[in-house]
């Protein structure tokens, strides 16, 4: 998924507040997204465990100056692309 197509999709929240966040879902537990590295054309989504959320304002911004990138995320030393989401109440859910 390149960053223009998914911030299309979350531009305009579908929920009566703004998003909380993008969270990556091991199970029962959500981790927060907590930095987006740029490296080889692609948007690196790096998620960890009881880190602090990343703010949206700040994802909006990346993924607005970086358009063109693909999106991939990283936890546990695995890089894998990112091919979509779901929405749970507003937390973003990869």
């Amino acid at each position: 998924m390149r960053a223009n197509d998914f911030l299309t999709a979350i531009v305009i929240p579908t929920v009566t507040s703004e998003y909380e966040g993008i969270f990556l879902q091991e199970k029962e537990t959500y981790i927060p997204l907590a930095r987006i590295d740029i490296r080889d054309h692609k948007l690196i989504f790096q998620f960890k465990k009881n880190a602090k959320q990343l703010p949206m304002k700040e994802i909006y911004t990346k993924l607005m100056i970086h358009k063109t990138f693909q999106l991939v995320y990283l936890y546990e030393d695995v890089l894998t692309p990112v091919y979509g989401f779901h929405q749970l109440e507003n937390k973003l859910i990869l």
